[in-house]
């Protein structure tokens, strides 16, 4: 992923899309889109073959949209990340499709997806905030910006 974002990055630059001081930021957000677009499409996959479009569709919504707002459990590794996703999917919509028919089970469905967010996001681990040197680093780079018109 990184090695696709950064020859995207630099064809950017070669064709004079972008300044060099964002090269950077650019290579980190398109890294980011494709993880999440290759993740999504994974996910899917699996979901579609094992159970239906209807279920592996509300859950990869709603997936993505939690975890989008909840800043999401971030793994050491995307490997890891993209392992306890699937996992995580096959457990969920086993356990939905075999109780969604029973008619109780959305309110029961509905009252255990809220506890267990509500206990477990927003997930605060060490590797989403920034270090000291870097928040250093970014507090240079920012004093630059503010006194180069």
């Amino acid at each position: 992923m990184h090695d696709l974002a950064m020859r995207l990055t630099q064809t950017c630059l070669s064709m004079g899309l972008i300044d060099e001081s964002y090269a950077e930021w650019l290579t980190y957000s398109i890294e980011k889109r494709l993880t999440t677009l290759l993740t999504l499409f994974v996910l899917c996959l699996i979901g579609f073959f094992g159970f239906g479009w209807k279920l592996t569709l509300s859950f990869s919504v709603f997936f993505l949209l939690i975890r989008k707002y909840t800043n999401g459990y971030h793994a050491a590794t995307y490997n890891k990340c993209l392992f306890l996703s699937l996992l995580m999917e096959v457990f969920i919509l086993a356990v939905i499709s075999n109780i969604y028919h029973i008619e109780w089970s959305l309110p029961l469905i509905i009252a255990v997806s809220d506890v267990l967010i509500w206990y477990i996001a927003p997930v605060n681990t060490t590797g989403i905030h920034w270090s000291d040197r870097e928040l250093r680093s970014m507090e240079r780079h920012q004093s630059r910006q503010n006194f180069n018109p």
